[in-house]
């Protein structure tokens, strides 16, 4: 039974004083006892070099008191100036390893702000805020993951089979961070584990580069990427589409912007976050050609067809009193957000269709129906701001599959087997003998 999956029941606070409780912990306690007995130096002594009280030495090496970066580093300079008063007193205080290595240990940043300096540094090299809030979201459950199961917080204790009892919590755990969207309250897929797979990784490859734990001891050196299976592209029927822009009315201004907007997705494959984030200065109705800031700000322009830009120009005649800085309003004049587009297409859900309206689909329709019309995977690569070909090969693989489709209608086995059938006019043997 997998000990990390169920958290563990709370456990009474006031069962014991100790703060400094764990093994590593105590072991650190008990070598500064050893160390002052070799050095022969006192309590008292070593208080007074410290600058604290004997009490307060007292509760520390008792464990009642929480052993903080300041005390070590108090400690760490006190015990090298005895030391460098003897080479007899260097020797003795050079053997007690595990002393000095607790304090190279336990003076670092715990999980938690090792996790608060990655969000940092990821801010500094200027990634969006869309994947800072990706690590931020993903690394903050991982927190409270180990903190419900007693996990040490030293990352130097975290191996990788606690890695993989964590991403198995995550695929086998319904309602699993008991407050949170609710897609959280049920089984997620593989692409939600590999998600987390993925923060964690650039967590710990970060950590190395710090220097924070070495390339060996990095855990997820263990932990192979989830297998996340590799689904049918689909693609919504262009009637569907002109079926949803005729429902809505044109000369008021949400039909407008709703026109505008799902011929825009349409037309140029943009992602939600870049069609949300756009702002008049990046549109040009004239030539139809738009600025967008894509993933890693990266900046790329897109084009627009004929229809899509008479669509854009007349949403801009009815909302051109309004100084608003961003293109996409509601009625009140108020910018729409990216769960405001999200929400208007999946409500394009009651025109049916078997087809999942979500603004990625649009990305994925886009693609397909640029490739049937001639588009080549380079050039298509370029519109779509993605950085290799992976993606734009997926696509040529899911148009090869039509053509196969296409030439099946006339090559079907079975087909052909009831058009011998009704050549000949007879009946073609059932070959069931000997089947009940």
């Amino acid at each position: 039974m997998n000990p990390y999956v169920n958290p563990p029941k709370s456990v009474n606070k006031n069962s014991s004083k100790t703060v400094n409780n764990d093994q590593f912990t105590t072991t650190f306690l008990n070598n500064i006892s050893s160390t002052q007995t070799k050095l022969g130096l006192s309590d008292r002594a070593l208080a007074k070099k410290l600058g604290i009280s004997n009490a307060y030495l007292s509760y520390i090496k008792r464990g009642e008191r929480k052993i903080t970066p300041a005390f070590l580093e108090k400690i760490s300079n006190a015990l090298s100036n005895f030391s460098s008063k003897s080479q007899k007193n260097s020797n003795i205080l050079a053997s007690s390893c595990t002393y000095i290595e607790g304090m190279r240990i336990i003076g670092k940043p715990n999980l938690k702000q090792l996790v608060g300096n990655f969000l940092i540094a990821k801010q500094a090299e200027g990634k969006s805020p869309s994947t800072l809030a990706f690590y931020h979201q993903n690394l903050e459950r991982f927190l409270w993951w180990a903190q419900q199961n007693g996990i040490p917080h030293d990352v130097h204790r975290i191996q990788a089979q606690l890695l993989r009892f964590f991403l198995v919590y995550v695929q086998t755990t319904p309602k699993r961070w008991r407050v949170g969207s609710t897609s959280s309250q049920h089984l997620p897929s593989m692409a939600t584990v590999d998600a987390y797979w993925r923060s964690l990784q650039a967590f710990f490859s970060w950590l190395v580069r710090e220097g924070e734990i070495k390339t060996e001891a990095n855990p997820m050196r263990k932990l192979p990427r989830p297998r996340v299976p590799k689904k049918v592209v689909q693609d919504i029927p262009l009637d569907l589409i002109q079926e949803a822009l005729d429902n809505w009315d044109s000369d008021a201004l949400i039909g407008a912007r709703n026109r505008a907007i799902i011929l825009m997705l349409l037309d140029t494959g943009m992602r939600l976050s870049e069609c949300a984030n756009l702002t008049l200065t990046d549109i040009n109705p004239v030539s139809g050609l738009i600025k967008v800031w894509g993933k890693g700000q990266k900046q790329r322009l897109v084009r627009l067809g004929q229809t899509a830009k008479e669509a854009l120009k007349h949403y801009l005649t009815l909302r051109d009193s309004n100084t608003a800085k961003k293109l996409w309003l509601n009625e009140a004049g108020e910018t729409i957000s990216k769960i405001g587009i999200q929400t208007m297409i999946r409500r394009l859900k009651k025109l049916g269709g078997n087809v999942r309206w979500s603004p990625h689909t649009f990305r994925n329709t886009f693609a397909i129906n640029y490739l049937r019309g001639g588009g080549d995977p380079f050039t298509l690569q370029i519109l779509g701001g993605w950085e290799d070909l992976e993606m734009p090969r997926h696509y040529c693989a899911a148009l090869k599959a039509e053509d196969a489709f296409r030439v099946h209608q006339t090559a079907s086995p079975a087909d052909r087997v009831r058009l011998e059938v009704s050549t000949r006019g007879e009946v073609a043997p059932t070959h069931s003998d000997g089947i009940e």
